[in-house]
């Protein structure tokens, strides 16, 4: 871990306290690297998530299960980068999946 780096992990709303506890048993008790706040796609992030963006990286894995919310997911990840900012995304190549993935990304 960088000294500086500070991870915000996300996702829905209802998935936080499951999250959080994920993290507080796997992950070293280092006060203030992680936050974990909820990221609905396609609505305007929170003020908490604006705080900090663009960020220098977006992570996001198994983001393409269903197509229809991909480009919600798409619209998520613009709100919170910049030109600058790396994505990683790794999908599950179910059938289908990289094709409607490949279809919203452009």
């Amino acid at each position: 871990r960088l000294p500086s780096a500070r991870i915000l992990f996300t996702d829905l709303p209802h998935v936080l306290p499951r999250l959080q506890a994920s993290l507080d048993a796997n992950m070293p008790a280092v006060p203030g690297w992680s936050s974990v706040e909820a990221l609905p796609w396609g609505q305007p992030p929170t003020l908490e998530l604006r705080r900090h963006a663009p960020y220098d990286m977006l992570l996001a894995s198994d983001v393409a299960f269903r197509a229809e919310l991909l480009p919600a997911f798409f619209q998520s990840m613009n709100w919170l980068s910049s030109f600058q900012t790396v994505a990683i995304i790794a999908i599950v190549d179910r059938p289908g999946e990289a094709h409607h993935f490949e279809a919203s990304a452009t």
